[in-house]
């Protein structure tokens, strides 16, 4: 057992007194592995009227022979399933009073909270009175795929539409430079949603193929939050997914794991806005440094906040983040939309406030209210039950274990001025980051 894994464990009891009121809610939570492989983690809520179906694939990337191959098998699992078209699913989902969601909707700019390029993800919210028939026909979804060929050719031209669309939004094309830059020769490089060269010639056996390969209980982490007995839902599942059967075989991901070369790229997209993505790779959750690291994007993001936007009026949208992936690596980032403009300042003000994390510490009290606003915000978005099961196949799939949903913040608050000042030293100096801008300069 790893160092980070040990100290979440002994620390869960502690996380839990330490948040008085989590303490009353918080309710047991059981884990078990079938013999095929599949990890099934179940919470019980008594008394709660919505329950929580999820199911985390990992390693969607991996599995793609043409990029946007996995965004395609997610949009097509509510197409056909069985001997349900798309039509009688949508009108079973109604009947159960439920919600199901497989991926990101392009539309909706700040719903891909919980996008990302190293898992796929089923989600599933109903009526807990209807969990049994739910949980029946959440299993003919996920095993029983149809990828019906007429189905397919309307989502695949929706995709298309969707990626002409992307080549003239500055975030878009930003973001994926700068991942495919990060990442190069690995397959979290690719774009979520593909190119339109790849996209065009996927066709319904490449969909099966990855999902054969894919979804094998192996690669997946099943979590059910409700208000049943743990019992009654494992025994439910071993029904379900008992005799699922497949292995997955990935070759280990060392690509990801290579440093950074540090270069700029500036791509001109016509218009009057500007997106840039400045950042690098960090270890991975397990790693002793990661608590630090995080604590030192919640400081950026707040300093970014009240320089760049409040007082100097640069961006439109700001931010600092830390992504954590399964090959036990990360990424730290900031990022900023500003106007075409001010893109030379927006940019200078950037590694600005990067040098600042060492030349001006942050004190005791910035990193406590920085993690208290980060951890309110954690457990507001625990208020549903779809977003606890999420967290708990997160973080298992990570590896520090579906426990540090609760110790994380006893290891956050561990830390000093010192530890942000030290990581910021050791990974965040500008000089050696990825920076990808574009729009109209």
């Amino acid at each position: 057992m790893n160092t980070l894994r040990a100290a979440g464990l002994g620390l869960m009891a502690a996380a839990v007194l330490a948040l008085g009121c989590v303490q009353k809610t918080e309710k047991p939570i059981v884990k078990t592995v079938l013999p095929n492989g599949l990890t099934v983690i179940v919470k019980t809520v008594p008394g709660s009227p919505v329950s929580a179906i999820h199911l985390l694939v990992g390693h969607r990337m991996a599995f793609e022979k043409k990029p946007g191959e996995s965004n395609l098998v997610q949009m097509m699992l509510d197409q056909g399933a069985g001997d349900l078209d798309r039509q009688a699913i949508a009108r079973r989902i109604e009947e159960l009073g439920a919600q199901l969601k497989t991926h990101d909707n392009p539309y909706f700019p700040f719903d891909d909270y919980y996008n990302s390029r190293d898992f796929a993800y089923v989600r599933f919210k109903v009526l807990s009175e209807n969990l049994e028939p739910a949980l029946d026909f959440f299993a003919l979804l996920v095993r029983r795929p149809t990828f019906p060929e007429k189905e397919l050719a309307r989502i695949k031209a929706r995709v298309l539409a969707t990626l002409r669309e992307s080549q003239v939004i500055p975030d878009k094309v930003a973001r994926n430079r700068f991942y495919s830059l990060l990442f190069q020769g690995s397959p979290l490089a690719h774009p979520i949603l593909g190119t339109p060269e790849s996209v065009a010639e996927i066709t319904r056996d490449d969909l099966v193929r990855y999902y054969q390969a894919a979804y094998v209980p192996a690669n997946c982490i099943l979590t059910i939050v409700s208000d049943r007995p743990a019992s009654w839902v494992l025994e439910r599942v071993r029904k379900l997914f008992g005799d699922w059967s497949g292995s997955a075989n990935l070759a280990p991901d060392t690509a990801a794991l290579k440093p950074v070369e540090p270069q700029t790229v500036e791509i001109p997209v016509p218009g009057k806005r500007a997106y840039i993505y400045m950042g690098t790779k960090i270890p991975g959750l397990r790693d002793l440094d990661a608590p630090a690291l995080r604590v030192a994007a919640m400081v950026l993001s707040d300093r970014m906040a009240g320089e760049l936007r409040e007082k100097r009026g640069l961006a439109y949208r700001l931010g600092a983040f830390t992504r954590f992936y399964s090959p036990g690596v990360g990424v730290f980032a900031l990022v900023m939309g500003t106007s075409s403009h001010k893109y030379a300042e927006a940019r200078k003000g950037m590694q600005e406030m990067l040098e600042s994390l060492v030349q001006n510490p942050p004190t005791e009290q910035e990193i406590r209210r920085v993690v208290n606003a980060s951890w309110g915000s954690h457990l507001r978005y625990h208020q549903k039950k779809i977003n606890q099961a999420y967290f708990l196949s997160l973080y298992e799939y990570l590896d520090p274990g579906y426990e540090y949903d609760l110790a994380q913040i006893r290891l956050l608050r561990q830390v000093r001025p010192e530890d942000v000042v030290r990581v910021a030293r050791k990974y965040l100096q500008p000089k050696q980051m990825v920076l990808v801008a574009a729009g109209g300069f």
